[in-house]
């Protein structure tokens, strides 16, 4: 696959830091001196799995870049170097805008309008009165490229550093985290109006995880206003457009008590489908507590393994018969499509770009699964090698044979 862990994007990524690093810049001497404060190192531990998503999906975006050449690169519009690439690098730069985690600086409400929008457009006027490169990308580097993955990776790590450190003489943690995340959920849906534009009858994402892709992580969903999803499930299963839409139309506290109810829904059925992903990895691979240190290797062949008929991508019913293989149980209809759709963009297959970054986004997942494989007792641990050693040994039978 062309990128995870080890592989390609990451020796991209880990090269341009490197390079950037022996510069010694006076902008690197800045991000290095914040990084031996006791503040940063609190939220650096903290936000460790947020720190190992953002190098994941930046060197994603490496690799995308080396293949098709865009005029202009991610790292070429900021102009700050590699440390835009850099997950570690990234929190240091946020004790720069926002005063050691003190302020929540100016809200910026569409960061695809800094890319694209001449000026800065409505959503990025902040940024474009410093950067000469705003309004110089077209829309379809933009999304073609996935910057947004880069910037999302931002964001989580400034709401984590908030949830860390956050509050000041001007603002609590707790506002300054509930200003990121609505500030956040913003920048998604103008992300989604360059990337995934809505038909003319929806205002809205019309797949049917668009509400869950613009909630998860956030639960400052009653702030979220001027939207109107009608896009029911199938199945009879929970409707993601049904949550924004009840969200949007709440006024009165009894509707934010229901609003809220069906977020833990939501948020519930996230957390079942990927840890049940995760629990079929480590199956098969040794797995850690974050993504990010999960062999590479071991990853492509798990990958690899999914892909039954070798095609490249994995489609649904792969996926399905992958998650089955084992003795962990049924996975519900409704949990099955949603891991699916959340994973896919509701296309018809999987490619490893997307396998990969879903999986990035599993932390919690992985820290879980994790913790229990380290609490089981030897007989368990036993029965688990000789299952890996025994799959090792069927995959290398299947590629002698197809060689």
């Amino acid at each position: 696959p062309p990128y995870f862990g080890g592989s390609e994007g990451h020796a991209l990524r880990e090269s341009a830091v490197e390079a950037w690093e022996a510069e010694n810049s006076t902008y690197y001497q800045l991000l290095s001196s914040i990084m031996t404060t006791e503040e940063y190192q609190t939220a650096a531990i903290y936000c460790e799995t947020f720190i190992d998503e953002y190098n994941v999906v930046s060197a994603t975006v490496l690799f995308l870049e080396q293949q098709a050449k865009p005029p202009t690169t991610y790292e070429e519009f900021w102009g700050l170097g590699a440390s835009v690439l850099d997950g570690a690098y990234d929190l240091a730069s946020q004790f720069t805008y926002f005063g050691n985690f003190t302020e929540v600086g100016s809200r910026v409400t569409c960061l695809a309008d800094c890319y694209c929008a001449p000026g800065g457009g409505k959503g990025c006027a902040s940024i474009a009165s410093y950067n000469p490169n705003s309004g110089t990308i077209s829309p379809d580097t933009y999304c073609s490229m996935q910057w947004n993955l880069i910037d999302q990776g931002f964001n989580k790590l400034k709401i984590c550093g908030a949830k860390a450190i956050g509050g000041g003489p001007t603002t609590t943690r707790a506002d300054m985290v509930s200003f990121f995340q609505l500030e956040t959920m913003e920048q998604v849906y103008c992300n989604m109006d360059y990337c995934q534009p809505a038909s003319p009858d929806k205002a809205c994402p019309t797949e049917e995880n668009g509400a869950e892709k613009l909630f998860n992580e956030y639960e400052d969903l009653a702030r979220v206003e001027g939207r109107v999803c009608g896009y029911a499930a199938p199945n009879g299963g929970l409707s993601a457009g049904a949550v924004a839409g009840i969200v949007v139309g709440c006024v009165a506290a009894a509707c934010l008590a229901i609003s809220l109810y069906y977020l833990r829904r939501l948020k519930n059925q996230r957390m079942r489908y990927k840890r049940r992903l995760v629990q079929n990895v480590a199956r098969n691979v040794s797995i850690a507590p974050s993504p990010g240190g999960i062999s590479a290797d071991k990853l492509a062949d798990e990958f690899k393994h999914i892909d039954e008929n070798g095609d490249g991508s994995i489609s649904k019913t792969e996926l399905r018969t992958w998650l089955q293989d084992g003795k962990l149980g049924e996975i519900s209809e409704g949990d099955f499509d949603a891991m699916w759709d959340a994973m896919s963009g509701n296309d018809d297959k999987v490619n490893a770009i997307e396998f990969f970054v879903f999986l990035s986004g599993c932390g919690d997942a992985f820290d879980e699964v994790y913790k229990e494989q380290t609490t089981m007792t030897k007989s368990q641990k036993i029965a688990l090698a000789s299952r890996r050693l025994s799959v090792i040994a069927a995959r290398d039978i299947k590629d002698k044979v197809e060689a």
